[in-house]
């Protein structure tokens, strides 16, 4: 078998064989469509219940979340009630609204808990989030 042994360069523009090009658009436009459905969403589950009224709140505020458990996180960080009270009793979080995101199982019982140790605290805004 004989091979070339001078290579010679060729000169001017080459056509754009489209086919191969088309082709991998198309697998990076499927790629771009499926992506977001294998995307895991990392946080606390919370199932937040339904209401027919809302306001959509633009402002920055602290978030107290509730978990169906009965577990209590402050801006993501897991903490016990006697917690709660002394970082809410910090100057700063007193002026910034409070949003409670509390799971649709959680009882009663704890969510007027932590709004009457709120209240206590001389937070002023408290709200809870719906769906």
């Amino acid at each position: 078998m004989k091979f070339k042994r001078q290579f010679l360069l060729e000169r001017g523009i080459q056509p754009i064989h489209l086919v191969p090009l088309a082709d991998v658009l198309f697998v990076l436009l499927i790629f771009l469509i499926l992506s977001p459905a294998f995307t895991v969403r990392e946080g606390i589950p919370i199932a937040l219940p339904r209401t027919l009224t809302s306001d959509v709140i633009k402002e920055e505020h602290n978030v107290i979340m509730i978990t169906g458990e009965d577990v209590v996180y402050f801006n993501d960080q897991p903490v016990r009630l006697e917690e709660l009270r002394q970082r809410l009793g910090e100057s700063g979080h007193k002026k910034q609204p409070l949003m409670i995101k509390a799971d649709q199982r959680t009882s009663i019982g704890r969510l007027v808990k932590i709004w009457n140790l709120c209240r206590q605290l001389g937070v002023e805004r408290i709200k809870i989030a719906t769906n």
